[in-house]
């Protein structure tokens, strides 16, 4: 293509094939790849500005805020079963049908049977964290979301149906696969559509829409905590994933993952739709070179891979997503993996989740049966708080904000001891408040949010699988424990909290980079140096 004579409209980076002596020949992969090298159309250069130094334009922001509702989901589930527990599980009339005809007015369960039907509810986060990878690989990031909103109103009905425990489960089950979807597809679809001066900001609101969901759940569980109000309040759930399933038909799919399925032209639009006004050449041809260059570091070394010593054999399409096996072979991803692995572990580890499930019963003995109103308090701090971390994100950038809430959360703890120790009902509030406020500011939003950061194209799937069924399974085992920990250890139970997010800041400040303020390319490149110079140190 002549960028003299070409279009306006003609993409960025063509997909036309090259001229060559062996097209008749194009029956294999490779040379398919091959032919849609792509060359550049600078026809467009200069007009606008570069898209590179773009804020956060309307159509961005508006996809963002589409994607969320799937955080917000989350967040709802995450505390639906909160505020209404003692209606759901031990009212005046049990199983009898008294105030619907087809339906008992509530579920009776016991302490362990309701501790197991709160956590299952993370099962199914951990099923759908897995399996998220998968999806957003083979069916891409928009289509994964509308089809993930079926989970959720299936979910929904049998949750407000519920006719015994068994139901419950399974409806918690079924939401909780939304919610561990929700967590690899949203962080991932936020990461790869943000303007580098707003990714942080992007990224955090996908906590901000979790923390929304838990206070609006307090909230309307106050007004619906009755018969047969409990089962309203499980199934508004569906209301959320009809909207997201109508407004996904207006967004669109991220340029990074086009690329990576080798659809250029649809890439080149897709950026352009979401940096409008703006010239997109350079941003494109960086992400376009960044997923092309992933691939030389093994599959064009003749002595590791001697096909390649034929140039026919060398591809020129974007790196293949890996595997879970292959993420670990890869040095770079491998200690990318490590790092997002840690802290999307350490973020329930610290005990949040302990707060979220079981605040009301923590508070009760302080408020008594004004303890659901306390719980609703914890839910306010925890959105405000959020929202200063969306403010200061891209300032103060993402290790400091970390640092900052795990060695918070490492003071509350003992603060929390404390006043449990010496019977400082005051304290024990106030401190509870100020561990919600120190994980809101950081570990709150940025594991979620540095996964996409820290790993290519190529990579994120997987990590984010892995790092969030993780974070799923140590929702799980803290939801389960959490009431058996605290009659075991009583006073000292946030002491174990304290003790595991103290290793958390050691990690923090030992290995996790920052990443404020530079393009994915450019920290993706950074850290693949940085993983061969220790590689080349360690040799010698």
């Amino acid at each position: 293509m002549n960028p003299e004579t070409s279009d306006k409209n003609e993409p960025i980076i063509s997909s036309q094939p090259a001229a060559n002596d062996d097209d008749d020949n194009n029956n294999t992969e490779v040379k398919e790849k091959q032919d849609t090298k792509p060359t550049l159309d600078i026809s467009t250069v200069g007009k606008n500005p570069d898209s590179k130094t773009a804020a956060l334009p309307t159509f961005c922001l508006f996809v963002a805020l589409v994607s969320v509702i799937g955080a917000f989901e989350n967040g709802w589930n995450t505390s639906v079963s909160n505020v209404p527990e003692k209606i759901i599980r031990d009212c005046k009339n049990g199983q009898k049908h008294v105030n619907i005809g087809v339906l008992p007015d509530c579920l009776p369960m016991e302490n362990l049977l309701w501790g197991f039907a709160v956590g299952s509810y993370a099962i199914g986060g951990l099923i759908g964290g897995i399996s998220a990878g998968y999806l957003q690989t083979r069916f891409g990031r928009i289509r994964t979301l509308v089809g993930n909103n079926f989970s959720f109103i299936l979910g929904a009905l049998i949750l407000g149906s519920a006719v015994n425990p068994g139901m419950f489960i399974i409806g918690r089950i079924l939401t909780g696969v939304g919610s561990g979807i929700s967590t690899v597809t949203v962080p991932t679809y936020l990461g790869e559509i943000a303007t580098v001066k707003a990714r942080g900001a992007l990224g955090t609101i996908y906590q901000l829409f979790l923390v929304i969901g838990i206070l609006f759940t307090q909230i309307i569980g106050l007004l619906l905590s009755s018969v047969p109000g409990w089962r309203i309040l499980l199934a508004l759930t569906a209301i959320p994933a009809l909207i997201q399933l109508i407004l996904l038909r207006f967004c669109v799919e991220t340029p990074r993952y086009l690329i990576s399925q080798n659809k250029l032209d649809e890439a080149q639009q897709s950026l352009q739709l979401l940096r409008p006004g703006f010239d997109v050449t350079n941003e494109y041809k960086e992400i376009y070179d960044g997923q092309q260059e992933a691939e030389t570091v093994e599959s064009r070394d003749p002595e590791k891979n001697p096909k390649t010593k034929d140039p026919k054999a060398i591809s020129s399409g974007a790196r293949k997503s890996l595997s879970f096996a292959q993420l670990f072979r890869d040095p770079m991803c491998r200690k990318m993996t490590i790092i997002c692995v840690t802290l999307s572990a350490i973020q329930q580890l610290s005990g949040i989740n302990g707060v979220i499930f079981y605040s009301t019963s923590i508070f009760s003995e302080v408020f008594a049966d004004n303890a659901k109103y306390a719980t609703v308090g914890v839910g306010v701090i925890n959105l405000i708080f959020t929202m200063v971390s969306v403010i200061l994100i891209d300032r103060q950038g993402r290790k400091r904000l970390l640092l900052a809430s795990e060695i918070g959360i490492v003071v509350t703890s003992i603060l929390v001891v404390l006043g449990s120790i010496y019977s400082i009902n005051l304290l024990v509030v106030v401190a509870v408040l100020l561990f919600v406020s120190s994980f809101a500011i950081g570990l709150g939003p940025i594991p979620f949010l540095i996964i996409p950061e820290l790993l290519p194209t190529y990579g994120v799937s997987a990590a984010a699988s892995l790092a969030m069924g993780l974070n799923w399974l140590s929702n799980f085992l803290v939801g389960l424990i959490f009431p058996v920990l605290k009659d075991a250890l009583k006073n000292y139970t946030f002491l174990v909290f304290a003790i595991i997010t103290s290793f958390g800041a050691i990690f923090t400040l030992l290995f996790v980079p920052e990443t404020k303020g530079r393009t994915l390319e450019e920290i993706h490149n950074e850290n693949s140096k940085d993983t061969k110079n220790l590689d080349s140190q360690m040799k010698s």
